[in-house]
């Protein structure tokens, strides 16, 4: 959220100062934890007051899986209203298929970032995406000609002169995967031609495995900023424990990114679900972070990928009727007892 007392467009008008855009946020925030499904979320981010500003401040998690539920081509005011992090998140989570990155996936996000009129909200998203992910997205997709070693090529399919005439793109891709790969190019030089000249040529003789590595790491470290564990620790939520034994103490709720959406995915009327209404809004606070923290683990242990949407909703289903069955066990069916285990 921007520091600054007063906030203006870019026409310079004054539009809300700090406090009314806090204040409209939590009832935002209040207003989508009782949205009943996808549309009824979407519609109160895209009309929300200032949503400009307030939509690239929720969870990257909440927009992310609103996207996800309805579609990309049902989301695109939400996508182009998204931020710069948001978005390098949508990629971060949809784009991977364990350790290699689904380029198709990643070039329609693109496309559909591209489709915004206003250039300079696209510009920043692309500029927030790692340089390795733009350059294995263009070298999976094209064929670089250097004019200067080749005069004379001869490609087969649609091509791309570079304005500063040394090199010849050629597509290696149709549809809407070409579609994507030519609007990133096309904002690479217009946003700077020489930096973009310089990624054609380490385009041309960059190793896509080295490439891949390298955006993997930071994909994985930024997936464990929002609250996912590694393999080793989400393994060790699935280790026996004594269900007739004290449960231990935590010092601290985990930290875990306010509001995460993935708390909310499969609620039912299981017995876990009625012991949680009965607690006050600290005592789930705190126990929505430790279940986000629990369900992560579950995804991970599972190698569910967060943009299969049906396989993210299985297996928090299934999780959450474990927990439930549990908790069910160790309060021997007492509401009241259960209550008080989780407060």
């Amino acid at each position: 959220m921007a520091e600054s007392k007063d906030l203006t467009k870019g026409n310079g008008s004054k539009i809300a100062t700090r406090e009314q855009l806090l204040s409209e946020r939590a009832e935002l925030k209040a207003a989508l934890a009782r949205a009943p499904n996808a549309r009824a979320r979407l519609d109160l981010m895209i009309s929300a007051p200032h949503a400009e500003l307030i939509v690239p401040t929720l969870p990257a998690e909440e927009v992310y899986f609103t996207v996800k539920e309805l579609g990309m081509n049902d989301s695109l005011e939400l996508i182009h209203l998204a931020g710069p992090d948001q978005f390098r998140s949508f990629v971060d989570l949809d784009a991977w298929r364990r350790d290699r990155i689904d380029v198709p996936t990643g070039l329609l996000w693109l496309r559909a970032a591209a489709t915004d009129h206003d250039d300079e909200r696209f510009q920043k998203k692309l500029a927030r995406l790692d340089i390795e992910v733009l350059e294995l997205l263009l070298k999976t997709t094209m064929h670089i000609w250097d004019l200067t070693e080749d005069p004379d090529p001869e490609p087969s399919g649609p091509t791309y002169p570079s304005p500063e005439g040394q090199y010849l793109v050629e597509f290696l891709v149709e549809g809407a995967e070409y579609i994507g790969a030519k609007r990133l190019l096309d904002q690479l030089y217009a946003e700077d031609p020489f930096k973009a000249a310089r990624m054609l040529e380490a385009i041309r003789w960059e190793l896509p495995t080295e490439l891949e590595e390298s955006a993997y790491r930071w994909r994985n470290a930024r997936l464990a900023d929002l609250g996912f564990p590694d393999l080793a620790e989400a393994l060790s939520f699935f280790a026996y424990v004594d269900p007739d034994a004290a449960l231990p103490l935590l010092e601290k709720a985990p930290a875990v990114p306010e509001g995460f959406f993935l708390a909310r995915i499969a609620p039912a009327e299981r017995f876990f679900d009625r012991v949680v209404q009965r607690l006050d809004a600290e005592e789930r606070g705190v126990l929505e972070r430790q279940l986000v923290t629990l369900l992560n683990a579950v995804m991970v242990a599972e190698s569910v990928e967060p943009g299969e949407l049906e396989q993210v909703e299985r297996a928090l289903r299934e999780a959450r009727d474990t927990l439930s069955l549990g908790l069910e066990h160790a309060a021997q069916g007492d509401p009241s007892h259960a209550g008080a285990l989780l407060a």
